[in-house]
């Protein structure tokens, strides 16, 4: 299925009866937005992990889904920054993405929060928020320049400013994340939920 092809009647229902939240995501069909804030509902009161149907309502443009998403940079752990980065960013794509990759590349608070932060039962070495940009911004902007593998701080010094250069372009691309806080400011404020089990 292409990102905003009409689907089917078929599909429509497929999708519905088998929970299909990351095809829902992916069609652009924000007809599925209230399929979907059900679906994270009930696995939520379920307890059950709800990190793909969130990822799927940030994909159609819902900002509170991506400002959680956002929040968990700040306030999450390390594996759900993890998930978020390597899992829910490249499916969401658009602006959103590139502009959260480009905080988890420079942003201090970020990285900070990330080293205190703690793993919850996983022995597994985590990627940093960097490595996390560095390995996915290729994937969403065309043209980066290449990454230099001897001095990485020059490729976090020159990929934001490329990206800066080509915001008009860029920031057309949705999801845009219009509205979103990706200062971390308004994450203080709100209680933060776990969208993935330990």
């Amino acid at each position: 299925m292409v990102m905003g092809q009409a689907i089917s009647p078929q599909e429509r229902q497929r999708i519905i009866r088998v929970q299909d939240v990351e095809a829902a995501g992916n069609s652009g069909d924000k007809s599925f937005i209230p399929f979907l804030k059900a679906v994270l509902q009930s696995r939520k009161q379920d307890r059950q992990n709800w990190d793909r149907p969130q990822m799927a309502l940030a994909k159609l443009g819902e900002r509170e889904q991506q400002q959680q998403i956002v929040c968990i940079f700040y306030r999450g752990d390390a594996y759900e920054a993890q998930n978020a980065g390597i899992r829910q960013l490249p499916y969401i794509g658009g602006w959103f993405s590139i502009r959260l990759y480009v905080e988890l590349l420079a942003n201090k608070q970020i990285y900070s929060h990330w080293l205190k932060s703690e793993p919850h039962g996983s022995d597994a070495v985590l990627e940093s928020p960097q490595g996390m940009a560095l390995t996915y911004l290729p994937r969403l902007v065309p043209g980066l320049p290449p990454l230099n593998e001897k001095d990485w701080k020059e490729t976090q010094r020159q990929w934001p400013e490329y990206i800066r250069k080509h915001e008009a372009e860029l920031s057309q691309l949705e999801p845009q994340g219009g509205g979103v806080d990706f200062s971390g400011a308004s994450c203080k404020s709100k209680p933060r939920e776990r969208s993935i089990n330990p």
